[in-house]
């Protein structure tokens, strides 16, 4: 999940790094291997700087219009199915998230299906290991590029999504955790296809418009100084993918694990 990139151009070394935005063990399988390359580096690049975020605009971003809260959208007698489904598949309360924005909680799914045995995420721990390295950090995308983000993304698309995740709760819980697997056996196309298929209408705003402004912004911070970024897998691999991209402006990408 490391690569290396080079090119007669660039001045210094740089490396990219495929990360899950979680706290299981299994996302750490590289963790040490991205320490020591990061010595070599001047700049951190992670998918975003999270010490830069406004809490009141992420709250915003994330949450739904009062007309379209998850109890008000599925009356009573869904919404209580739902409910139940929820606490019992992944330990959340609905009551306390129905007007969160489905793609919100869809992560906090996702983190409860796999495990926490570290103290921070996988992006956190890095960011903070680059800090502690006097490292410049320098977000590929801004807080404000994630706010918009999410304020694009339909809320009617969002809930059905939901809904259809919350039917097939172990169906949901057996994708999750085959994705750690797939992510520590450093298997990335299959880990691609895995989290491809799971944003569903989506990803085209969340995975290909990403990938074209991500691999941008990657292009011109390594121009100018030794970077190693760190954004989420599912960006890394694919005809569209931010190495494909990379590549077809001259770079050589080499796996540095």
């Amino acid at each position: 999940m490391i690569f290396s990139i080079s090119h007669p151009g660039l001045i210094a070394p740089s490396f990219i790094m495929g990360t899950m935005h979680s706290r299981d063990i299994r996302a750490f399988t590289f963790y040490v291997k991205a320490c020591e390359l990061m010595k070599q580096c001047e700049v951190f690049g992670p998918e975003m700087n999270t010490n830069h975020i406004d809490a009141a605009q992420w709250q915003q971003a994330f949450t739904l219009p009062p007309d379209l809260a998850l109890d008000r959208v599925w009356g009573p007698g869904k919404y209580q199915k739902r409910k139940t489904m929820l606490h019992k598949a992944f330990g959340l309360d609905l009551d306390a998230l129905k007007g969160v924005s489905p793609v919100f909680l869809q992560g906090l799914m996702m983190s409860s299906c796999l495990g926490s045995e570290q103290p921070q995420t996988l992006d956190q721990m890095l960011l903070d290991n680059a800090m502690k390295q006097g490292m410049t950090v320098k977000g590929i995308e801004s807080p404000e590029d994630q706010y918009t983000i999410a304020k694009s993304l339909d809320a009617g698309i969002q809930i059905q999504q939901l809904d259809g995740m919350l039917g097939k709760p172990d169906k949901f819980r057996h994708q999750a955790n085959k994705l750690a697997v797939l992510y520590a056996n450093n298997e990335l196309t299959s880990l691609y296809q895995l989290g491809k298929r799971g944003l569903g209408a989506f990803r085209q705003i969340l995975l290909y418009d990403r990938n074209q402004r991500m691999a941008e912004t990657i292009h011109h911070q390594i121009r100018v100084a030794g970077n190693f970024v760190a954004i989420g897998a599912a960006h890394l691999p694919g005809q569209k993918g931010v190495l494909r991209l990379l590549k077809q402006r001259g770079y050589k990408i080499t796996s540095a694990v």
